[in-house]
């Protein structure tokens, strides 16, 4: 809340002892009061995420995609919070976010706990490293925290053997 300051400046005026003898020294205060107003610095969010395994094509996931383990907690007087989550190869989508620039997308913090890894890129085992960093706005704007990876890793499956015969 506001907080009121009290402040007294006081002037004096001192006479040399040779100067005037019967005059007083001059002596003149004033009194007023500050209000200053500290707005709360709110701390940056965070976000801790888990490395989660699949296999390629997504073969045995269940169904709806993969869930990826990333909690966040905003800051303290934080009025909303969301993730970018970037690093995102093409092939590779998700359930939920908006799109947020090239290989990025946006995950509002409502939407963080059904977030799903949906597609890879067909026959690929690469494993996909993505970024999450976190953001909150409140009262004194809008604060970023600190980047957290996150690591899909994606398991080879043996694609079953073609057959053709030439005539």
């Amino acid at each position: 809340g506001p907080l009121t300051l009290g402040v007294t400046a006081i002037a004096e005026e001192t006479r040399p002892v040779d100067f005037e003898p019967n005059l007083s020294n001059n002596t003149a205060s004033t009194v007023a009061s500050l209000t200053v107003t500290v707005l709360p610095a709110d701390e940056a969010p965070r976000i801790v995420t888990t490395p989660a395994t699949t296999a390629e094509d997504l073969t045995g996931a269940p169904v709806g995609g993969v869930p990826l383990a990333a909690t966040l907690t905003p800051g303290a007087s934080a009025t909303s919070s969301w993730v970018i989550v970037s690093g995102i190869p093409a092939g590779v989508t998700f359930n939920v976010g908006s799109p947020a620039g090239a290989g990025a997308i946006r995950v509002e913090s409502s939407d963080l706990a059904s977030l799903r890894l949906t597609a890879l890129p067909t026959d690929s085992d690469a494993d996909v490293a993505l970024t999450l960093t976190p953001f909150s706005s409140g009262p004194a704007g809008m604060i970023s925290g600190i980047a957290q990876p996150l690591l899909i890793t994606v398991d080879a499956v043996a694609d079953a053997p073609t057959l053709s015969v030439a005539p």
